[in-house]
């Protein structure tokens, strides 16, 4: 069973999205923000990380570097409710910093579910 952290600032959003995943059988672990990555990571090993991008404390953007750079972390999944920020594309600046998927809120449960189902097979292999 593929193991799915969740880091997600609003508590409603944070409990569907472990009730969808644990549906569909994977083991979920949830967060509030990405502070508390580092203390996770000592007591568990995940499959696979999903995470928002505004989040007050440290925002996604910070954790995805420190899932990388400290966590050894490569399968992300960066999701967003947008807002009005001009140009700038933040999902798009996930990516480059090593976000192997995005998602837009929002989320299509099916995209996000074989999404996570495909980088956990790749991580078994």
């Amino acid at each position: 069973m593929a193991k799915v952290l969740i880091i997600e600032d609003d508590v409603q959003v944070r409990n569907l999205l472990a009730f969808i995943l644990e549906r569909e059988g994977f083991e979920t672990v949830t967060a509030e923000n990405g502070t508390v990555v580092p203390d996770i990571f000592k007591d568990h090993r995940f499959d696979v990380v999903l995470l928002d991008l505004f989040m007050p404390e440290k925002d996604g953007l910070e954790t995805i570097q420190d899932l990388r750079e400290k966590c050894g972390m490569e399968n992300i999944i960066a999701i967003s409710g947008g807002g009005d920020y001009g140009m700038y594309d933040f999902l798009k600046v996930a990516r480059n910093l090593g976000a192997k998927a995005t998602f837009a809120k929002p989320i299509d449960r099916k995209k996000l579910v074989s999404a996570i189902r495909s980088m956990a097979r790749e991580k078994a292999a």
